[in-house]
């Protein structure tokens, strides 16, 4: 646009950082700096527009985040993340909650700070909680600054029924590891290989890991098969002496 008869245009930028490009009668101007205004003059009369920007000096730029990810490997959580542009980057503050909501920091890693490049992280969390456990990352910087990255989740099911006998052969005493994942009243059977029941026993079990003990001093010796109530368990083969 030309200016009116007796117009004229003042740019006035301070703390610059840009340029100019025209084509023709096309002009265009960009600044990056703290202020950048154009004033307009008409017969003594000033007319100033403009618009705040922050200063090139002053910009922080933040990480990029890459990828965020968390998967179970053997009951553990295994968390990765890569970030680039880590201008003025310090620490990592790996961070996990039961809701999603409440975070606590319960791992720090130091920044790699190159500049520019893509950088990978890896933390492993030995316990993650029953259910789903959510994890962010919290990044700060030198100056105390600080973002958060994506969250993530994983779920950890209830761990299956398991037991087994604690030594085999048996001579008096069976003793068994079990592992229930509630409170249950637990029966076993005890049969021969022409498929005769033998005995049964039963228990009030608790859930979670105990130690249970039978009596077979008096079962002749043999092979026999032991199985539960509980249908997820396997039948133990067992050899009494």
């Amino acid at each position: 646009m030309s200016p009116a008869n007796g117009q004229t245009f003042e740019r006035n930028v301070i703390a610059s950082a840009g340029s100019e490009f025209s084509n023709g009668n096309l002009s265009v101007n960009y600044t990056v700096g703290e202020v950048s205004v154009q004033s307009v003059v008409l017969a003594g009369t000033i007319l100033t527009q403009g618009f705040q920007q922050p200063s090139a000096n002053s910009i922080s730029l933040p990480i990029s985040w890459l990828t965020f990810t968390a998967s179970l490997l053997n009951g553990s959580t295994l968390l990765k993340w890569s970030t680039a542009h880590e201008i003025n980057n310090l620490y990592f503050e790996v961070q996990r909650s039961k809701d999603g909501s409440e975070f606590s920091n319960f791992l720090r890693l130091n920044s790699q700070r190159e500049n520019n490049l893509q950088h990978d992280y890896s933390a492993i969390d030995p316990g993650p909680y029953s259910g789903n456990t959510y994890y962010r990352i919290r990044q700060v910087d030198n100056d105390g600054r600080f973002s958060f990255s994506g969250i993530v989740v994983v779920h950890v099911g209830k761990t299956a029924a398991q037991w087994r006998l604690a030594s085999n052969p048996v001579r008096n005493m069976a003793t068994f590891e079990c592992s229930l994942t509630t409170d249950k009243v637990f029966t076993l059977e005890l049969w021969d290989v022409q498929a005769r029941k033998m005995k049964t026993k039963t228990w009030q079990v608790s859930a979670g890991t105990g130690i249970l003990q039978w009596n077979l001093q008096q079962l002749p010796a043999g092979i026999y098969f032991i199985k539960s109530n509980v249908q997820t368990l396997p039948v133990l083969k067992m050899i009494k002496r």
